[in-house]
């Protein structure tokens, strides 16, 4: 089964992780979780 998911991160938190260095191993941890065929990220 395909499906879309729209995911809306806020700019405060994301920045905290990405400055302590966490912000990849937690989208790897929720990737390998669901496991997808397929990844694209985007801004709107």
């Amino acid at each position: 089964m395909r499906m879309l998911i729209h995911v809306k991160i806020p700019n405060k938190e994301f920045n905290a992780y990405a400055k302590d260095g966490s912000v990849g191993r937690k989208i790897k941890r929720i990737l390998d979780d669901i496991r997808p065929e397929a990844v694209y990220f985007t801004e709107i």
